[in-house]
C-alpha cells in the first residue's frame, strides 16, 4: 500500500443535476447510522494520519443531508448486525474468532494492533506492526458486522418488498480485500462476498450475482471466495502496475479454476487511467460478459479512489463518470436482473471527492428510469478524458473469447491502424469522385451556356 498521506478534501461541487421532485424512496441508503466511533465497544478507529477514517463515511452523509431534495428521496434503513451465520457464509469460523480476540486484545490495552499480513490472524502472535495498514481497536469486529448488515438490510428490502430495487450502503470498514481467512488493505470482513452469498442461499430466484468492482486497487479478496464457482460473475477494471501497486494481483489471466474458471474478468488499466478507459472496458468487457452470464443481481463494489485528486489512487477518473456508469449500469440492471442494483462503499481516501463521487450515484439512482430503447454504454460523452486503454481490454478479451462468456474481440492496434487507412483513403477517394462530378458539372454547364 502507498505511504499514508494527508488528505485534503476538495471544495464540495455545489450545482448540478437535481433528483426528480416525485423522488420519494427512490434508492436505499444504508450505513447513515454508522456506530459511533467514540464508543469503544463499535467504533473502528480512528488511527491518526491513517486513510480510512470515519470522516469518510461522515463527509457523505453530510454531502447528501445537504441536498435536500436528493436526501428526502432516499429511504434510511435501520442498522442491523449481522451474525456469525452470516459472517461464516464467505469466512472461516476461526478466521472470526481470531478477529474477535484480536479486538479483544486491543480493547484490553487501549490501543490498536495490526492484522498480520502473511499469517492467518488465528494462528498469529497478536503484534503491532507499523509497517501493516490494517487495524483492529476494540469495536472494529462489531464495526465490521455492522458494514455488512447494513449491505444485508439492502438485500432484503430489493428482494423481499415493492419498494426501490437500488441503493448505496456506506460500509466502514471497506471489505474487497478481506478474503475468507485473511484480512488486509484495509478490510477485515468482505461485504459484498457475504451478501452475494446470502443473496443466493435466502431468495430462491437469485440463482446468479455479477460483482462489479471498480475500485482502483484488485479486490483480491472477492477473487479468491468466488474464483471456484460458476454462480458468481467477478469483473475487476482496476490499475496494474506489476508488483508496485497494492495488491499486485488482478492480471488478466487471472480468470478463475476448477468449476468456475472463466467466471473471473481481470481489466488491468495503466497509471493515471480516466474516464475514458472505464467506459471503454465497459462497454466491451462488462456489457457482453453480463448478457451471456444473466445475472438475477448486481452488486457494485464502489470505491471511488481512482478518481482525480485521491491521495493513493494516482488515476484521474472525473466523479461525473461514476455518475455516468451509474446510469449506464441500471440499463444494464434492467435488462437481466429486474433493476436489482446494489452499491457497496470500498475506498476513496480524499473526503471531498468521496463525498461529491457519491452524491454523483445517489443523483443517478434517484433519476428517472433511463429510456428502455436505449443500449448500455453505448453513447459515449464528448468530455470523457484519457486513453480507452484498447491493449488492455484486448488482452482480456482475448483469454475470454471462449466459452463461457465468449467475449468479442475489439480490433488491434494494426487493425485500428488498417481501419483508419482505409477510412482515410475511402474519404479522399470520395473528396476526389466529389470533386471531379463538380468539375464534369461545371463543364456541362460551361458547354451549355
Amino acid at each position: 500500500m502507498q505511504p499514508f498521506r494527508s488528505l485534503v478534501p476538495r471544495t464540495w461541487r455545489k450545482g448540478g443535476t437535481k433528483p426528480p421532485k416525485d423522488a420519494a424512496a427512490r434508492a436505499l441508503l444504508a450505513g447513515v447510522a454508522f456506530p459511533d466511533v467514540s464508543d469503544p465497544q463499535v467504533g473502528h478507529g480512528p488511527l491518526p494520519e491513517h486513510p480510512e477514517a470515519p470522516d469518510r463515511v461522515a463527509g457523505c452523509v453530510a454531502r447528501l443531508q445537504s441536498r435536500g431534495e436528493l436526501w428526502r428521496s432516499l429511504k434510511k434503513l435501520q442498522r442491523r448486525r449481522a451474525t456469525d451465520e452470516e459472517l461464516q457464509l464467505c469466512h472461516d469460523e476461526s478466521y472470526i474468532l481470531g478477529l474477535e480476540k484480536l479486538a479483544k486484545v486491543a480493547a484490553a490495552e487501549g490501543r490498536p494492533h495490526y492484522v498480520p499480513a502473511h499469517d492467518l490472524v488465528c494462528l498469529s502472535q497478536v503484534h503491532s506492526d507499523e509497517e501493516e495498514d490494517t487495524f483492529v481497536t476494540g469495536g472494529s469486529l462489531e464495526a465490521a458486522r455492522f458494514s455488512v448488515g447494513g449491505l444485508l438490510e439492502m438485500v432484503d428490502e430489493v428482494l423481499a418488498s415493492k419498494g426501490p430495487s437500488c441503493g448505496l450502503a456506506l460500509c466502514r470498514p471497506p471489505g474487497h480485500h478481506a478474503s475468507r481467512n485473511r484480512s488486509s488493505g484495509f478490510c477485515l470482513v468482505n461485504n459484498v462476498a457475504v451478501a452475494a452469498t446470502y443473496a443466493r442461499s435466502r431468495y430462491p430466484d437469485v440463482k446468479r450475482v455479477l460483482i462489479f468492482d471498480w475500485d482502483v486497487h484488485h479486490g483480491q479478496g472477492t477473487q479468491q471466495i468466488f474464483e471456484q464457482s460458476c454462480d458468481v460473475l467477478f469483473v475487476s477494471f482496476h490499475r496494474h502496475d506489476g508488483h508496485i501497486f497494492y495488491p499486485c494481483t488482478g492480471s488478466p489471466t487471472e480468470v478463475g479454476c476448477g468449476a468456475g474458471r472463466g467466471y473471473t474478468v481481470n481489466v488491468a488499466l495503466p497509471e493515471g487511467f480516466g474516464d475514458a478507459a472505464l467506459w471503454a472496458a465497459c462497454s466491451q468487457v462488462l456489457l457482453p460478459a453480463s448478457r451471456s452470464f444473466r445475472p438475477d443481481l448486481i452488486i457494485i463494489s464502489a470505491g471511488f479512489d481512482a478518481a482525480s485528486g485521491d491521495p493513493i489512487g494516482g488515476c484521474g477518473v472525473a466523479p461525473k463518470a461514476f455518475g455516468l456508469l451509474t446510469r449506464e449500469l441500471r440499463r444494464l440492471a434492467a435488462e437481466h436482473a429486474h433493476g436489482r442494483l446494489l452499491f457497496a462503499l470500498e475506498g476513496g481516501y480524499n473526503v471531498g471527492v468521496l463525498a461529491e463521487c457519491v452524491e454523483e450515484v445517489m443523483l443517478e439512482l434517484v433519476a428517472e428510469e433511463p429510456a428502455g430503447d436505449a443500449e448500455p454504454f453505448s453513447d459515449a460523452p464528448l468530455w470523457l478524458e484519457g486513453s480507452p486503454c484498447q491493449e488492455a481490454i484486448r488482452e482480456t478479451c482475448e483469454l475470454h473469447k471462449g466459452p463461457p462468456l465468449r467475449l468479442p474481440l475489439p480490433e488491434s492496434k494494426t487493425e485500428r491502424r488498417h481501419s483508419a487507412s482505409r477510412s482515410a483513403t475511402s474519404l479522399e477517394d470520395s473528396f476526389v469522385a466529389a470533386a471531379a462530378a463538380a468539375a464534369a458539372a461545371a463543364a456541362a454547364a460551361a458547354a451549355a451556356a
